[in-house]
């Protein structure tokens, strides 16, 4: 089992052992950025099932965050998710935040409801007592009637394929660009309803309305056995995910309650990538300069593609270097700053193999997501 107390895998790897690159200082969001990484731990023990696996992420001093999450908005009457008029619009949704919390809504939010379906495209910061205007990109793409007046969330995040092909896109195109929401809608929407359809027809899936939903409600049976064995712990903010021994992705919370609340909702979203086989760009460890050692017992005893369980830092000291390696490796990327939809900066950083959003809300990152680049999408 994991105890932070007795052991820092980020102090594990020393950073002389990173590839150094001269921090840009264009934005000083990037520098509390990159503070906020330096104190982030990796847990000492992965956790697998099928070919899944969770290194958890804790932080040296986690606070619960006065924000709430938009599930728990919803479910306390506290916030209402609508069409911003009669006859809507495909890529912009109005939230009214009645209540007396700030909102965090995550990127890849499932809205259901509506004239169609929805997900939200970066993550939005919605103070209490305010409406903001989001960014979002349809998942249902035959429909376009009313069902519900408002809109309910659904029970996984976006899956991974899609957040991360949509970040790689819209992060490209903001480069020069100040507002967070000046990208092409048509181009995001088109690559968002390729996938689904690509996603539909590995899985022998079929909906009438093309949903994105129907899709998940046929995998359901597969997702339950990743929710529950990959379970979130006590003060856990993130996890870095890993399909059989390649880094897929990293996703943090600011916040453990709110991560708690999350947690089986993220490992939906990386279990969908996990069901599909997808591979990875440059296999092995390409995110720094860490001198492996190769666990000689390895090819002997477990194999991660199959078996499910607990796997210390010992028996798989390459995997928590790859995790580490991914991590901590944010720090020596690319940055620019943009005004969020909402309140805070919405950050955008890359590197060869890595691309990252961040929202920062007064100084402080709130919400990291980050993905490995994969084969298909070099």
């Amino acid at each position: 089992m994991n105890n932070t107390d007795d052991f820092d895998t980020k102090n594990a790897f020393p950073r002389e052992q990173f590839e150094e690159k001269q921090i840009p200082q264009e934005a000083m969001e990037h520098v509390q950025l990159v503070n906020y990484v330096e104190g982030l731990i990796l847990g000492d023990t992965a956790y697998g099932y099928r070919n899944l696996t969770m290194i958890p992420v804790f932080a040296n001093h986690a606070h619960n965050h006065g924000w709430i999450t938009l599930p728990e908005a919803i479910a306390k009457g506290a916030a209402k998710v609508r069409e911003i008029s009669s006859s809507g619009k495909v890529n912009t949704l109005l939230i009214d935040n009645e209540g007396a919390e700030d909102i965090l809504i995550l990127d890849g939010e499932p809205l259901c409801g509506g004239k169609q379906n929805r997900a939200t495209t970066t993550t939005v910061y919605v103070p209490a007592g305010t409406k903001v205007k989001i960014p979002v990109t349809c998942t249902e793409r035959k429909r376009w009637k009313h069902t519900t007046s408002s809109f309910e969330n659904g029970n996984s995040l976006l899956t991974s394929s899609i957040r991360r092909k949509r970040m790689q896109t819209i992060s490209r195109q903001l480069r020069n660009r100040k507002d967070a929401t000046t990208y092409s809608n048509r181009t995001i929407q088109q690559l968002v309803w390729q996938d689904i359809q690509q996603m539909k027809s590995i899985a022998g899936c079929s909906s009438p309305t093309e949903s994105l939903e129907a899709l998940i409600q046929h995998k359901s049976e597969d997702l339950l056995g990743f929710v529950k064995y990959l379970r979130a712990l006590p003060e856990q903010i993130g996890s870095v995910w890993l399909i059989g021994h390649e880094v897929l992705s990293m996703e943090i919370l600011a916040c453990p309650r709110a991560y708690s609340e999350t947690h089986h909702r993220i490992v939906r979203s990386a279990a969908m990538e996990a069901l599909l086989g997808r591979r990875f760009t440059n296999p092995g460890s390409k995110f720094g300069k860490a001198n492996l050692q190769r666990n000689p017992r390895r090819d002997k005893s477990i194999s991660l593609e199959y078996t499910s369980g607990e796997y210390t830092l010992e028996q798989y000291p390459e995997l928590f270097t790859d995790a580490a390696n991914f991590a901590y490796g944010i720090r020596a990327s690319i940055a620019s700053s943009h005004e969020s939809a909402g309140l805070g900066k919405d950050l955008r950083l890359n590197n060869e193999n890595t691309d990252v959003s961040a929202l920062v809300v007064d100084s402080e990152p709130v919400h990291i997501l980050a993905f490995r680049r994969m084969i298909d999408e070099e």
